[in-house]
Order: structure tokens, then C-alpha cells, then sequence
């Protein structure tokens, strides 16, 4: 027997407020796009230009981002656009 994908269990976990979700990984984009872009000492000190902390929040930028599209793209579907003429 195989269990439904995660990002379906993730979904019926929060279907009560899929918009509340949205907005938080908005917001945490936000966060960490703007924190991605302040370097630090320790930045400069680091051969790839990135420490361990900026290194992280451009991983999770992508992983945020990917859960955003994934939500947005499950919510959007389930949406039944107004008949014509019926706005």
C-alpha cells in the first residue's frame, strides 16, 4: 500500500487556511531574500564568498520557494473559475 505524496498530506494539513501558509513562506521569503543580500565579516572571510548562515538562507530561499509554488499550484487548482457572465 503506498501513502498519498507529502505535499498532498502537507496540504490536507493545512487546507483550513492554505492562504495563512501562503503568506508565511511570502514573508519568510522576503526575510530571507533581504538577509541573503547583507554579507557579513564572516562572508568575506569564506572561499565561496557565503558563510555557513547566508550559505543556509539561500538554501532555504530555494526550499521556501518550491513550497510556495507546490501550495500555490495545489490551491489554484482546486479553484472553479465563475461561469460567463456570472462574476
Amino acid at each position: 500500500m503506498t501513502s498519498p505524496a507529502p505535499a498532498i498530506q502537507t496540504l490536507t494539513a493545512i487546507s483550513s487556511h492554505p492562504l495563512r501558509l501562503i503568506q508565511a513562506l511570502e514573508d519568510a521569503l522576503i526575510f530571507r531574500r533581504a538577509r541573503s543580500m547583507s554579507l557579513c565579516a564572516d562572508c568575506a572571510e569564506t572561499p565561496g564568498g557565503r558563510c555557513d548562515d547566508h550559505a543556509c538562507d539561500l538554501e532555504l530561499i530555494t526550499g521556501y520557494q518550491q513550497d510556495l509554488n507546490e501550495l500555490h499550484h495545489a490551491v489554484t487548482s482546486h479553484i472553479t473559475p465563475p461561469a460567463p457572465g456570472h462574476s
